[in-house]
């Protein structure tokens, strides 16, 4: 018999899950809002770079895997690209240096015409997680709709959050968990969803009766994770449908589960939900 979970939530995943110094030398705090420029001459890793040769600079805000770690090599390419070997604005949001001394910036090159912020990229891209300290700020769509799912769950108690390894699930969670004083589980995905839901709710299964769970999922892997608890059967969600918020619950042991599909946050696009119609595919991690 399963416990008594009043209620069990599913969320999906934004993808999901992104300046800096005057290089005349390092840059001290105190000079919020001041504006540098510079050549990245190094990156070492997905949220640090050096700068002209001798500044080394973190990116405001993110947080990618160290040296060693899932997920080290692809944050530091894709840095690499974005940022390696050009000219960057560096922009001081709050005037502080992280560890080591190093000034936190935000770090702005022009790609297709504009200046993108590398945090925000970086964010989008799910390659890293977001880490703000007061006065960071930052434009990601991801972001935002972690912070949307969080005002939404303020009148819930949850008492526990599953999220999968993945730097989005993780992102999306990060607001609410904080929020609840948690810290969630991490049960890791990529292989057999029917096994990763099975999974999933048998970490449920094991919860006090009453208890209330935020599960932070992927397009594939919700529908699956609910029929596994004995919901019903669903579609797999679109990869483009961000905003929907899976509610399950029941009121005793042997009652029939309740289910609700709402929306919270930004809307999707237009026919985001469209993709079952047309027999498209879906991949754990969108």
């Amino acid at each position: 018999m399963r416990s008594v979970l009043r209620p069990a939530l599913a969320a999906l995943a934004s993808v999901a899950a992104v300046v800096p110094l005057l290089v005349a030398g390092p840059l001290t705090p105190g000079q919020a809002g001041t504006y540098g420029t510079g050549k990245v001459t190094k990156v070492i890793d997905g949220d640090t770079v050096v700068v002209d040769h001798r500044a080394v600079v973190r990116l405001i805000g993110i947080d990618t895997p160290e040296h060693g770690q899932c997920g080290y090599g692809a944050a530091t390419r894709a840095l690499r690209r974005l940022v390696g070997g050009k000219q960057v604005v560096l922009r001081s949001d709050t005037g502080r240096s992280g560890l080591r001394g190093r000034p936190e910036r935000r770090v702005l090159v022009r790609s297709g015409g504009k200046l993108v912020d590398s945090t925000t990229s970086m964010l989008e891209r799910g390659l890293g997680v977001w880490m703000p300290r007061k006065g960071e700020v930052t434009n990601s769509k991801a972001h935002h709709r972690a912070a949307d799912l969080a005002r939404v769950l303020a009148g819930t108690r949850l008492d526990a959050i599953i999220s999968t390894q993945y730097a989005r699930t993780r992102q999306t969670a990060a607001p609410a968990a904080g929020q609840a004083g948690l810290e969630p589980t991490i049960i890791s995905g990529g292989g057999s969803v029917t096994a990763h839901a099975a999974e999933i709710a048998r970490a449920i299964d094991a919860l006090p009766p009453g208890s209330a769970v935020l599960v932070v999922g992927h397009s594939n892997t919700l529908a699956p994770i609910i029929a596994a608890l004995g919901g019903p059967k669903l579609s797999e969600l679109c990869d483009l449908e961000y905003s929907s918020l899976l509610l399950l619950e029941r009121a005793s042991r042997d009652a029939a589960w309740r289910f609700m599909r709402v929306k919270y946050g930004a809307p999707d696009p237009a026919g985001a939900d469209q993709c079952n119609a047309t027999g498209e595919s879906m991949r754990q991690g969108g």
